[in-house]
């Protein structure tokens, strides 16, 4: 089957005239559609040319500049999984973010720990989620028992919230199972992935993790309709992101409940150094909901930048919004910014005074895809 799959890539690589350059990107050309030059299919079963996503990613060679597809059939893959900076050029399309599953148990060092790191540029990943461990129950069944015992000893606070804690202690969560709540295990980093590549492209994509989920490290990168999950700090890093969805489907869910005594968690800590940086995370239509309560963000650096845009914001939001963290007395160096957000969790009454308004031409300017891609790479990639 190997062989069988290097004959065919070697076929594809001499068939030139068929190829067509765009920013030293290769690709085929098929009607009006661009396709992946060859493609490589990763099945546990065996009927594929690999049977995990690291032998498949393995054999792009080095320094590679034809686009490749890498077709992850669904299931659960318990690997960690590295594409390394030599191979860009690569997709990872799997059969759905409820389907196709990397799931790893990673913790301790942050730069460590993450189940998928991509540090090559232009990688292309869709329909499929990295995370660690799943367990038994769903998570709804935490709302069905809590209104159940809400009818019956409502009057008992006691009571409910000693159910309420059991409940969260055992409920399903889709996360990182290092700092799942039912482990005696402090909470500690354990990152989903970890991107550091520039011009990345993420569809439909999953990251499940409780303290530090998804390092967006560096580079210019696009979520389109993903779902992100955890309670401290769980969007990190010094990308340049933007963060979009249709009709409030780009999921930020906050997990603040598993979280001892009722602490508050944290969902962005950004990490712009220089005023001049032109890197920042930007929310525009997403869906910020969950259990327990979390701050919108705290700077990890001296100059972070997020905005929250037309974002749908339920009570799991903390009424100040925003945590200064290590940089209290310099908050105007900051830039944490909402606009014309919607939704309980959006009323700015209760703020912190120091959040910026921005000017009409930067909101203009972070909110459309320009912020991430002013030479046009979007278009390029092969979707």
């Amino acid at each position: 089957m190997f062989l069988r799959w290097c004959c065919f890539a070697c076929i594809s690589l001499l068939v030139g005239l068929r190829v067509e350059v765009a920013n030293a990107q290769f690709y085929r050309k098929v009607g009006d559609k661009k396709l992946p030059h060859w493609s490589i299919v990763v099945d546990p079963s065996g009927h594929g040319n690999f049977s995990t996503i690291q032998s498949a990613i393995d054999s792009v060679p080095s320094d590679n500049k034809y686009w490749v597809s890498i077709k992850v059939k669904a299931g659960t893959y318990r690997e960690k999984v590295n594409i390394p900076s030599d191979k860009p050029y690569i997709i990872l399309k799997g059969e759905g973010k409820r389907r196709t599953f990397v799931e790893w148990d990673d913790h301790n060092t942050t730069s460590q720990s993450p189940t998928f790191a991509a540090m090559a540029d232009n990688i292309v990943v869709k329909s499929m989620s990295f995370r660690v461990r799943i367990f038994l129950f769903l998570f709804v069944v935490q709302k069905i028992v809590l209104g159940i015992v809400t009818l019956f000893i409502n009057k008992n606070k006691n009571i409910l919230s000693w159910v309420e804690f059991l409940i969260i202690k055992f409920v399903y969560v889709e996360q990182n199972s290092y700092n799942n709540p039912i482990n005696s295990k402090p909470k500690v980093a354990a990152v989903a992935a970890k991107i550091s590549g520039d011009k990345s492209y993420f569809f439909r994509v999953g990251f499940f993790g409780f303290q530090d989920t998804l390092w967006d490290d560096t580079g210019r990168h696009y979520y389109k309709l993903c779902t992100i999950q955890g309670s401290i700090d769980f969007i990190f890093g010094a990308g340049q992101s933007l963060f979009e969805l249709l009709w409030q489907r780009c999921s930020i869910s906050v997990i603040g409940g598993a979280l001892d005594m009722d602490l508050p968690g944290f969902i962005t800590a950004q990490g712009r150094i220089n005023p001049e940086d032109a890197n920042g995370f930007v929310f525009k239509e997403c869906h910020v909901f969950g259990n327990g309560s979390a701050y919108l963000g705290r700077p990890w650096r001296n100059y972070a930048r997020v905005l929250f845009y037309k974002t749908n914001m339920t009570n799991v939001v903390q009424p100040r919004g925003w945590d200064a963290w290590h940089f209290s007395e310099h908050e105007d160096r900051v830039t944490f910014a909402e606009y014309a957000n919607f939704g309980p969790g959006s009323d700015t009454s209760k703020r912190v005074n120091w959040t910026k308004m921005l000017d009409l031409k930067t909101m203009e300017t972070m909110t459309s895809t320009t912020f991430i891609d002013t030479e046009g790479w979007l278009q390029h990639q092969p979707f």
